[in-house]
Parts: C-alpha cells; sequence; structure tokens
C-alpha cells in the first residue's frame, strides 16, 4: 500500500503523524481473512463453555420430563426460559471477547486502521473520535512472535502487556497475574514480509538499531 492509495483524511493523518526526516518503510491495513487468530482458551471461557453444556443438558431432561411447552400451559416455559438465559448470556459474551467463537476477530475496527513502519518506529493508527495512536520503538521490538497461515498471511506479534482474562492467559495458577493481550499487527497479507522490514532496518541481531 501506497499513500496515494488512501483517502485525503487519512494521508492526513500520516502527515501529521510523521516526524520530521521520518520516513515511511511500510503500510498497510488489517484484513480479517488474512488473520491466524488463536481460538479462545482463558479459564473464564472454559467455565463458560461448562456452563453452556450444563444448560444445554438443562433443556434436554427437562423437555423429556414435562414436554414441549403448550398453549396455555406457562408452567412449561416458567421452567424453560431461566434455562435459557446463561445460554444467551454465555453466546453474547463470547461473540463480543476478541477471538469470538473462532479466533478470526480483530483487536480493532479493519476500516478504521493502518499500520506504519517506519525508519525509527512501528505505528498503529485506529481513527475514530478520539483517534488512537500507538507508538512501538526498536526497545520494544526484540521478541516478534509471527503466527503465520500457509498461505503467508497472518499476524504479527510485536509485543505483549497486561490485559484481561477476556483477552488471553499466559498460563500458571494465579489467572488474574497472567492475563495479558497482545499488541501487534494483525491480519497481514505476508507477514514474514513485514517482519524482514521491521529486521532490517530497526533491528540487528535482535537488538534495536535506534
Amino acid at each position: 500500500m501506497s499513500m496515494d492509495e488512501l483517502s485525503e483524511k487519512w494521508q492526513q493523518r500520516v502527515r501529521e503523524e510523521l516526524d520530521p526526516e521520518e520516513q515511511v518503510l511500510w503500510m498497510g491495513g488489517p484484513d480479517p481473512e488474512k488473520t491466524a487468530g488463536r481460538p479462545l482458551s482463558t479459564p473464564a471461557v472454559r467455565v463458560g463453555l461448562v456452563a453452556l453444556i450444563v444448560e444445554i443438558i438443562w433443556l434436554v431432561l427437562t423437555l423429556q420430563f414435562i414436554g414441549p411447552p403448550q398453549p396455555g400451559d406457562p408452567l412449561t416455559l416458567f421452567i424453560l426460559v431461566p434455562a435459557l438465559l446463561p445460554v444467551i448470556a454465555f453466546l453474547v459474551l463470547a461473540a463480543w471477547m476478541p477471538g469470538g467463537l473462532t479466533g478470526r476477530r480483530l483487536p480493532h475496527r479493519a476500516s478504521h486502521t493502518l499500520y506504519l513502519v517506519t525508519n525509527r518506529r512501528v505505528v498503529i493508527l485506529e481513527g475514530g473520535r478520539p483517534m488512537r495512536v500507538r507508538s512501538l520503538a526498536p526497545a520494544l521490538l526484540t521478541n516478534l512472535v509471527r503466527r503465520q497461515r500457509p498461505d503467508g498471511s497472518g499476524d504479527l506479534i510485536l509485543t505483549r502487556e497486561p490485559g484481561t482474562l477476556s483477552e488471553g492467559w499466559a498460563g500458571g495458577s494465579n489467572w488474574a497475574a497472567y492475563a495479558w493481550r497482545e499488541v501487534g499487527l494483525f491480519g497481514l497479507a505476508d507477514a514474514r514480509a513485514v517482519e524482514r522490514v521491521i529486521r532490517q532496518h530497526l533491528l540487528q541481531d535482535g537488538q534495536p538499531l535506534v
């Protein structure tokens, strides 16, 4: 992607963001179809799945014992409706969580996000009001993780930071202490090429150049 392919508003945002003598080496945006996001695996989700299975079993047993709802008989609905609420709540919460039910959800809106790799840093621009700008200096890029699909697309994880249980879990016995959030470039058409640009211009032997 080049500056000419951006809208005038995005071109203005990029020009305002860049420092004097700062050059853009690569730019692009996330594609939800290209992300290699992991499925949900936090303890909170496991608990939710167990609760969902229990609720489904409860519904099946209830239908077997009292039968389907009959016109003019509110007793069956009085028993079934409360049992449906946890199922609905789990599906709604899972759909809102990063990764959704399939692990293919981006952490930010694709149409409002632009990634930049410059000769000084990596920038994540998220449009909106207010606009959110995340800058990662080379010192934060020494532990890159590439999550790649067979066609070369995928995600480039730049760093991790404390998050919530709904955003991920790094293992261990203390769930709250090990919750984390991935920060990176998601949904890249060629994740390895972007990593190569970062390593060539911002790192040397895994150490920051600037």
